[in-house]
């Protein structure tokens, strides 16, 4: 497993997922009390990520139109 995630392909499809998820606002709650959890570099990471999010509708789960 070691190195996964190293691997361009893996990585990108792990930041498809963890910018669906950054779109919720309970998970940007979340990581505005538990980001010292986590390494700088990381930290950086998220941050950007719900940064470009913004206040965009998670796409995850998308609510049906009517």
């Amino acid at each position: 497993m070691d190195g996964l995630l190293h691997q361009p392909a893996n990585w990108e499809r792990v930041q498809i997922m963890m910018r669906d998820f950054v779109r919720y606002p309970g998970i940007q709650e979340y990581w505005g009390f538990r980001r010292h959890w986590f390494p700088a570099d990381m930290q950086k990471i998220l941050d950007t990520l719900i940064q470009e999010a913004g206040k965009a509708a998670p796409s995850l789960y998308p609510v049906p139109s009517a």
